[in-house]
């Protein structure tokens, strides 16, 4: 027969294996336990950043063509890079676009501003700096167009010269090409994420150079039409 002290033994012996049964099965239930709460956590995070990106997400600026102010509009006598003689056009102005940030949440980083001012070629262009437009603000942005063209400050117009050497003479209407962009970033999530428009309009403006009567009253010459699209 076993002694009494062989049993206790024995008895210790099985009371401490269930011991470390029970540690080890609340450790993997506790073990479990945390898994499930991480993944729950890191499903509702994502799920909420989700629908929050979704919700607030920025919308399309509203961007449009306000006036174009001119400054100087005249033709000269010029000699190109190249050596060939022809007529040049000093083209100075000011285009003033309308920008408003219709975003809840985000402000707007706006760049890459430029325009182009054309008659069947390039007369003047230019771009600015870059800038921002806090949620919910509109404001005006003055964009300076000028003829500069290779350093020289009149922009050669070759064959376009006749024509319009003989509208100016005779008071006629210049149809005026201006094409102008621009690019809006919406910085989200500290940055995490972005969202892009761009955004392209092209006008039509119909200018009467050199007339005695100035509208705006900085302006040579009369701004008589305008027709403006969004290209994209």
């Amino acid at each position: 027969m076993e002694s009494d002290g062989e049993m206790s033994a024995l008895l210790s012996e099985h009371r401490s294996v269930s011991n470390e049964h029970e540690v080890e099965d609340f450790r993997t239930v506790c073990t479990r336990v945390v898994y499930t709460i991480a993944a729950l956590t890191v499903f509702l995070v994502v799920l909420s950043t989700a629908m929050y990106v979704i919700y607030f997400q920025p919308r399309a600026p509203f961007v449009e063509f306000q006036s174009i102010d001119v400054k100087e509009f005249s033709i000269s006598p010029m000699v190109d890079r190249t050596g060939v003689p022809t007529q040049g056009i000093l083209a100075d102005v000011v285009v003033n676009i309308v920008f408003y940030n219709p975003s809840i949440v985000y402000g707007a980083n706006v760049r890459e501003v430029m325009g182009y001012l054309s008659i069947g070629r390039t007369i003047a262009h230019g771009m600015r700096d870059d800038f921002t437009v806090p949620k919910q603000w509109g404001r005006v942005i003055p964009l300076e167009l000028h003829s500069t063209t290779n350093g020289d400050l009149l922009a050669p117009l070759y064959g376009a010269a006749p024509l319009l050497l003989g509208q100016m003479n005779e008071g006629g209407i210049v149809d005026l090409s201006l094409q102008f962009q621009l690019k809006s970033e919406y910085p989200m999530l500290f940055g995490l994420l972005r969202k892009e428009y761009e955004t392209i309009i092209s006008c039509d403006i119909g200018f009467v150079p050199g007339s005695s009567k100035r509208v705006p009253a900085d302006s040579v010459g009369v701004v008589l039409s305008r027709s403006c699209v969004s290209v994209q």
